[in-house]
């Protein structure tokens, strides 16, 4: 089980959730292109779609660490996810991250 809790940093905001084992799903091949790892939209928006946005790095990392002290113990801690964050929250569940350069 790969659990804990995950901020993801977008253009448009930050986002954090708890997650016992999504995490592991959410990443698929490495892009050579984008030179990140693909992301699957469908785990994505099952990790953070239901999630409050937050304005900066201080307001999520508060939130993050109040999680984090209502579950006993996490294997990944708190962990950034901040390869995305020229995209918006909409442009990753849309797929943009993962499409080769020059392609719409």
């Amino acid at each position: 089980m790969e659990d804990g809790v995950y901020i993801l940093i977008t253009k448009d905001g930050y986002r954090v959730a708890y997650s016992e084992d999504k995490f592991i799903y959410l990443y698929g091949s490495f892009n050579d292109d984008t030179m990140a790892y693909d992301l699957d939209p469908v785990i994505l928006n099952d990790m953070f779609g239901n999630c409050a946005v937050f304005p900066d790095a201080k307001s999520v990392l508060d939130a993050a660490k109040w999680i984090s002290k209502t579950v006993q113990e996490t294997v990944n801690g708190i962990m950034f996810i901040d390869s995305y964050g020229k995209y918006t929250y909409e442009e990753l569940l849309n797929g943009k991250a993962n499409k080769k350069l020059g392609s719409n």
